[in-house]
C-alpha cells in the first residue's frame, strides 16, 4: 500500500468515526429532547443538549471540511477510481447524518418553544389559561409584558428569552452548515 493510499485510508477512517459520533450524538439529543417540557426538564438537561449540539455541529463541520479539503484532491485521475467510490460513499453518509442532525435540532427547538408556551400558560393557574391559549393563536399581543396583569416572574421571562435565543442560535448554526 502506497503512502497516499495509507493517508487516504486514515482520513476515510477518521471521517467514518466522525459520522458515527454524529449519529450517536444525534440519537442522544433526540432522547434527551423527549424530556423537554416534562417534569424531568431542567437546566442541566438543556445544558447537556446544548453541549451535545455544539459537539455534534463541530463533528459535522470537521467531517465536511476533511472531505472537501483533504479527501477530494486525493481522488483525481484514473488511478483513484476506487478512492472516488469510497469518497462518494462518505459524502452520502455525512450528508445523511447532517440532515438527521438538522431534523433533531428542529425537533429540539419545537419542543423548547412548546415548553415555554406551556410554562406561560401554567404561570396563570387562575383560570387565565384560555387567555394564554388565545395569545398563542392570535398574532396580536393580548397581555403586555410590562403590564401589572402579567403573570409569572421576571426571572421566568428572562429564562424563556434565553431559551429562545439559544434555539435561534442553533438554527443559525444549522443554516451555516
Amino acid at each position: 500500500m502506497s503512502t497516499d493510499d495509507e493517508r487516504f485510508a486514515n482520513l476515510a477512517a477518521e471521517i467514518s468515526q466522525l459520522v458515527t459520533g454524529v449519529q450517536t450524538n444525534t440519537g442522544q439529543i433526540r432522547n434527551l429532547s423527549n424530556k423537554i417540557g416534562t417534569d424531568r426538564d431542567s437546566e442541566a438537561l438543556r445544558s447537556q443538549i446544548h453541549s451535545l449540539t455544539h459537539t455534534t455541529l463541530s463533528q459535522c463541520q470537521r467531517a465536511t471540511e476533511q472531505l472537501k479539503r483533504d479527501l477530494t484532491p486525493m481522488c483525481q485521475g484514473m488511478a483513484a477510481a476506487m478512492r472516488r467510490v469510497q469518497k462518494d460513499r462518505l459524502v452520502d453518509q455525512v450528508t445523511k447524518v447532517a440532515g438527521d442532525f438538522q431534523e433533531v435540532q428542529r425537533l429540539v427547538q419545537a419542543r423548547e418553544k412548546e415548553a415555554a408556551a406551556k410554562q406561560r400558560r401554567e404561570a396563570g393557574g387562575s383560570g387565565l389559561d384560555s387567555l394564554f391559549d388565545q395569545q398563542q393563536q392570535q398574532p396580536a399581543q393580548l397581555v403586555d409584558a410590562d403590564s401589572p396583569f402579567r403573570l409569572g416572574g421576571q426571572q421566568q421571562q428572562q429564562q424563556q428569552q434565553l431559551d429562545l435565543q439559544a434555539a435561534e442560535q442553533r438554527e443559525q448554526q444549522l443554516h451555516q452548515l
